[in-house]
C-alpha cells in the first residue's frame, strides 16, 4: 500500500520504531523522533519546504520529486544499499548532519540541486566511501561553512553533467582516502579550502572527469594517480605537497601558485595545453 503525509507532523520515536517497506509520499508537514527506517520507497513530493527534525535511516530509495527543499535539522543517514534520487532541482539545506555510506544521484533536471546550510548554519555532510552521482544537471555539496572529512568515495559525472564541490573557506574540507569515478560529464573542485588528512588521500581519475577550478589544497600529501585537469580563469593554491604518478593537464588562464613541492614522479606528466603557468614559492 501506500502513506501519504499530507499536512501533518510524524513523530517516530525510540519505542516506537517506523519502518516503512512500502510507499510513503511526504508532501507536507514535519518528520520527529529517532525512530523511522525506510526500506522501501520514500517520495518527497512537496510543493513547499519540508523538515526531518529527528533522525531518518534510509536503505531503501528516498526520491526528491517536488519543488520543495528537504531541511535537514536533525540526521539523514543513508545506509551503505540506500540511495537518495533528486528528480528535481530542489535540494538539501538545513543545519545538522547528514551521513553518507550509499548514493546521492540527480538524475533528472537541468538545474542545480544544492546539498547545503541554510543561511547562517552548518550542515555536515559526511562521505563514509560511499557515491556522489550526477546523471543530469548540476549536484553541488556545498561545505563553505562546514569542516568535515571525507573519507574516500566515487565520484561519478554523466556526459552534460556536473558534480560541483565548494570546499570550507575556514578550516578546510578534508580528504582521506581513495576517491575515483568515471563518466563522460565533470566533476568540479571549484572553491574553498580542500584540506588532506593525516593519513594521506589518493586521486584516481580518468581523463577529462576531475577539474580543478579554483581554491587551494594544504596540509598533508596528496596523491595523484590518474588525471587532474587545472582549468578555468581562477588561479589554484597548491598548499599541500601533491605527488604526482599519472596526468597534470594545464588548461584555461589561471595559474597554479605553488607554496608546497610538487614532486613530478617517473611516470608523472605535467601538458601545458594552455598559456597558464607555475609560480609559487617552493619546488
Amino acid at each position: 500500500g501506500k502513506l501519504t503525509l499530507n499536512g501533518r507532523n510524524l513523530a517516530a520515536n525510540d519505542t516506537v520504531l517506523m519502518t516503512t517497506t512500502g510507499k510513503l509520499d511526504w508532501k507536507s508537514g514535519t518528520i520527529y523522533g529517532n525512530g523511522l527506517q525506510n526500506s522501501g520507497t520514500f517520495t518527497i513530493s512537496a510543493t513547499a519546504d519540508v523538515a526531518l527534525a529527528g533522525t531518518l535511516t534510509n536503505s531503501g530509495l528516498i526520491q526528491q520529486s517536488g519543488t520543495g527543499n528537504l531541511v535537514v535539522n536533525g540526521t539523514l543517514n543513508n545506509a551503505l544499499t540506500g540511495v537518495f534520487d533528486f528528480k528535481t532541482d530542489a535540494g538539501i539545506i538545513g543545519s545538522n548532519v547528514i551521513n553518507n555510506s550509499g548514493v546521492f544521484r540527480k538524475t533528472v533536471g537541468s538545474g542545480v540541486s544544492r546539498i547545503g546550510p541554510s543561511a547562517s548554519s552548518s550542515l555536515y555532510f559526511n562521505q563514509l566511501g560511499g557515491t556522489l552521482d550526477a546523471q543530469s544537471g548540476t549536484l553541488q555539496l556545498d561545505q563553505t561553512n562546514t569542516s568535515v572529512l571525507e573519507t574516500g568515495g566515487i565520484w561519478n559525472a554523466s556526459a552534460g553533467a556536473i558534480l560541483d564541490f565548494e570546499g570550507n573557506t575556514g578550516s578546510g574540507t578534508y580528504f582521506a582516502g581513495t576517491f575515483t569515478g568515471s563518466g563522460g560529464g565533470v566533476v568540479q573542485l571549484s572553491s574553498g579550502r580542500f584540506g588532506i588528512d593525516s593519513s594521506g588521500a589518493t586521486f584516481n581519475f580518468p581523463t577529462g572527469l576531475l577539474n580543478w577550478t579554483g581554491g587551494a589544497f594544504f596540509s598533508q600529501p596528496l596523491t595523484n594517480k590518474g588525471t587532474i585537469t587545472l582549468s578555468g580563469v581562477n588561479d589554484k593554491a597548491l598548499g599541500s605537497t601533491l605527488n604526482n604518478d599519472g596526468h597534470l593537464i594545464m588548461k584555461g588562464t589561471g595559474n597554479l601558485v605553488m607554496t608546497s613541492p610538487l614532486n613530478n614522479d617517473p611516470t608523472g606528466v605535467i601538458d601545458f595545453q594552455s598559456n597558464s603557468g607555475i609560480s609559487g614559492n617552493s619546488s
